[in-house]
């Protein structure tokens, strides 16, 4: 009974994860989309921007079709409630996509991490001068606050039968 809870809670794990790396990817094209506008207005070069912006979306395609190419032939079944099924239809997961997601994520911030010691763009103000450095740091605090908070939220609908 225990192990079946743990089986059910790492699973639900998972799914709150897959789930914060969506969000997380909205919430990023928004801010490099601000401050793109920001960085236009004041006559900065921002293709950087565009760039991390464009590789942030094409790395999870890249990593699935990297990872096509080394099929495991022993693939564990895994157990699972009844209930997760559904939820893995209406959230449209896989354990690839979350796979792909989370690897494309650390090369993101891999990359925004390079973009801050390697550029040589001065934002107008000091706090744009260190835009990749917050972003990095706010990916993956958000990633881990969102897994958390989706975590707590979907077991508390789950077990008051609200899903």
């Amino acid at each position: 009974m225990k192990k079946n809870i743990q089986i059910m809670d790492r699973e639900l794990l998972n799914l709150c994860a897959y789930r914060a790396l969506i969000v997380e990817r909205r919430i990023f094209l928004i801010i490099m989309a601000v401050f793109f506008t920001y960085g236009i207005y004041h006559h900065v070069y921002s293709r950087p921007i565009i760039y991390l912006s464009l590789t942030y979306f094409l790395l999870p395609a890249a990593v699935s079709a990297l990872y096509s190419g080394y099929k495991n032939e022993k693939k564990k079944p895994t157990k699972s409630s009844p209930q997760f099924p559904t939820l893995w239809k209406r959230y449209l997961y896989t354990p690839s996509k979350l796979r792909d997601l989370s690897i494309g994520s650390l090369i993101e911030v891999g990359l925004l991490i390079l973009w801050q010691f390697t550029s040589a763009v001065s934002f107008p103000s000091k706090f744009f001068t260190f835009l990749p450095c917050i972003m990095s740091i706010f990916l993956l605090v958000f990633f881990f606050l969102g897994t958390l908070f989706l975590f707590v939220w979907q077991k508390k609908n789950l077990m008051n039968g609200k899903l």
